[in-house]
């Protein structure tokens, strides 16, 4: 395992009619959603450090 976890194995995308939402999502048990706040350089990307680790308890899901 590298420094920075790579999510892309939890990464999914879900088209919208006005575009497309990419998200990460894993785990199983009680959901938590993991929203970032706004402006440059937020993305669910801000959640790399603690998403799988969260993923082993509880059904993760970070939306951008």
């Amino acid at each position: 395992m590298g420094i920075i976890p790579d999510l892309s194995k939890y990464e999914k995308f879900q088209n919208v009619t006005q575009g497309t939402i990419r998200y990460y999502e894993s785990g199983s048990g009680r959901d938590v959603l993991l929203l970032h706040g706004m402006g440059a350089y937020t993305t669910a990307d801000t959640f790399m450090f603690m998403f799988e680790e969260l993923a082993e308890r509880y059904h993760v899901i970070a939306p951008d």
